[in-house]
C-alpha cells in the first residue's frame, strides 16, 4: 500500500486483540486483515455479528488503536486527523442531544465541519428535503421515531459533502420507501466521484448498488470481489433455445437439454469449447438461440456459503 491517491481507504495486516485488565489476550477481533476502497467506489463490507466489522470501523475513525497493522484514509494514517476533514461518519448506534432540534443539530454538525453558517443553511435545507424532513425540522430529537432518527443521522454524515462516507448500518429501521431513496442517493454520489463504505446485513441492498464487496467472518477477510463475479456460480454457461422435440432428442448424446415448455430448452455447458461446441450443433439443426448467458445467484445465498465454508481469501484476488 503506498498511499498513492487512489484508495480512499487502505488496511494492510490490520490486527485488534482485545485484552482484560491484567493485559492477557482475551478476543482476537481482526485476525491480519487487508482490503483497500477505490475512490468512487460504493464498497460492501459484510459479515456476520461479531466478525469484526466496527471494530474495523471504529479503528478507520481512530476510536480505537489497533494490536498491530495499518490503516488509512485519503493517504494519510488514521491517527492524524487530518485524514477524516472529507469523511462523513454514521454508526450503527448513535444518540443526539434530545432536546435539539433537527435543523440546529445539522448546524451543529456543519459548523463543527468548518462550514459556514450560510452553507450550512443551504445544505441543510436540500437535505432535509431529500429525507422529507423539512416539517419536522422544528422539533426535538426526542420526537423523532427510529426512522426519523436514522435519517437526520445520514443527513449530518451528509452534511459536509464528505468525499467518503463511513456508514454502519444506515438504512436501520426505514420503510421501503425511504431505503429505495438513499440507494438511489449513493449511486447519486458515485456519480459525483464520492466514496461509501457501506457496512450492513441487508444484503439486498448491497448487491443493488455496490461494486465491489468484502466479507469478513472470524476476524478474517474471507472474500473480497466484484458483485458481478460473485453472483456467478461457475464458469458455466446456460443456453436457451427453441427447437422441435425430435431434433432436441439428437442433443442428448453429448448434453442434458431441460424442457422449459412447449419447444423450449435450456443446457448447461462447462467450458468455452463446449458451449461453441453446442451453438455450433444447434446452428446445424437450424435451432432458435434464445439466451446465453451464465447462471446467476444472489448475494445472500453466496454469503451463506462463503461463511459457513469458513474459507480464507486467495490473497491475489484482493485487487479484484
Amino acid at each position: 500500500m503506498n498511499g498513492n491517491g487512489e484508495n480512499a481507504i487502505e488496511i494492510q495486516n490490520l490486527e485488534m486483540v482485545y485484552s482484560d485488565l491484567w493485559g492477557h489476550a482475551r478476543v482476537r477481533a481482526l485476525d491480519g486483515i487487508s482490503f483497500e476502497v477505490k475512490k468512487g467506489e460504493i464498497f460492501g463490507f459484510l459479515g456476520p455479528n461479531g466478525a469484526g466489522k466496527t471494530t474495523t470501523i471504529h479503528i478507520l475513525m481512530n476510536f480505537i488503536y489497533p494490536t498491530h497493522g495499518k490503516a488509512m484514509i485519503h493517504g494519510l494514517p488514521v491517527n492524524n486527523s487530518k485524514c477524516r476533514e472529507k469523511v462523513g461518519f454514521l454508526p450503527e448506534l448513535f444518540e443526539f442531544d434530545k432536546f435539539l432540534k433537527g435543523k440546529k443539530l445539522l448546524k451543529y454538525m456543519g459548523n463543527l465541519a468548518g462550514f459556514s453558517s450560510n452553507e450550512v443553511e443551504r445544505h441543510g435545507r436540500d437535505l432535509l428535503e431529500f429525507f422529507e424532513m423539512a416539517e419536522a425540522e422544528g422539533r426535538k430529537v426526542k420526537t423523532y421515531s427510529k426512522g426519523m432518527k436514522q435519517k437526520i443521522g445520514l443527513a449530518q454524515a451528509m452534511i459536509s459533502d464528505p468525499d467518503l462516507l463511513i456508514l454502519d448500518e444506515p438504512t436501520s429501521g426505514m420503510d421501503p420507501i425511504a431505503k429505495s431513496k438513499i440507494k438511489h442517493k449513493f449511486l447519486e454520489l458515485k456519480k459525483r466521484g464520492k466514496t461509501v463504505f457501506l457496512s450492513t446485513h441487508i444484503l439486498s441492498d448491497v448487491q443493488q448498488i455496490a461494486d465491489r464487496v468484502a466479507i469478513i467472518n472470524k476476524g478474517k477477510v474471507i472474500k473480497i470481489d466484484t458483485v458481478e463475479n460473485l453472483l456467478r456460480k461457475s464458469d458455466d454457461t446456460e443456453v436457451t433455445f427453441t427447437l422441435d422435440k425430435p431434433k432436441a432428442e439428437q442433443l442428448r448424446e453429448t448434453w442434458k437439454p431441460e424442457n422449459k415448455g412447449d419447444s423450449a430448452y435450456s443446457i448447461l455447458t462447462g467450458s468455452k469449447e463446449d458451449k461453441a461446441r453446442l451453438i455450433a450443433k444447434l446452428s446445424e439443426l437450424g435451432a432458435d438461440i434464445i439466451s446465453v448467458i451464465p447462471p446467476r445467484t444472489d448475494l445472500e445465498e453466496i454469503f451463506m456459503q462463503l461463511v459457513e465454508n469458513g474459507t480464507e481469501i486467495d490473497k491475489s484476488n484482493q485487487q479484484a
